[in-house]
């Protein structure tokens, strides 16, 4: 080191001071630049919409799609279901063993229910676990 140096030897911290200008500077480009991406995307949309649209057909399809679907009643399988319900509704069985809900016949049930029908703050299906 020469003996001729005069700097300080110790940092010195600028004065916290807020630049105005140059915010201001960022704000006016962010709105300008918002601006021109919005009017660019609304003309991209007009034009997207523009290409799209087609005129209205003056008279419905007669069919519409080329799925043909059949009633589940009408198969052999609806039928086989439906019968199988049938059965069901006539016989005794469990539903769940474990929580000792079993199945008895609708009509059984019908004349229970209408020979002493549960309270009105009772529900009609238990909750799990409960009544044991």
């Amino acid at each position: 080191m020469s003996t001729g140096d005069t700097r300080d030897p110790a940092a010195r911290q600028a004065p916290d001071v807020v630049d105005r200008r140059a915010i201001g500077r960022v704000t006016v480009a962010s709105i300008a630049i918002t601006a021109i991406a919005l009017a660019i995307a609304w003309d991209l949309l007009a034009r997207w919409r523009g290409d799209r649209e087609a005129p209205a057909p003056e008279v419905a399809p007669e069919t519409i799609g080329i799925l043909d679907q059949t009633s589940i009643t009408a198969t052999r399988r609806g039928l086989d279901l439906r019968s199988r319900q049938q059965a069901e509704l006539g016989t005794f069985g469990w539903v769940d063993r474990d929580a000792g809900l079993a199945r008895i016949p609708i009509d059984d049930a019908i004349e229970l229910y209408v020979a002493a029908p549960p309270p009105p703050n009772r529900p009609l299906v238990p909750e799990r676990g409960e009544g044991r």
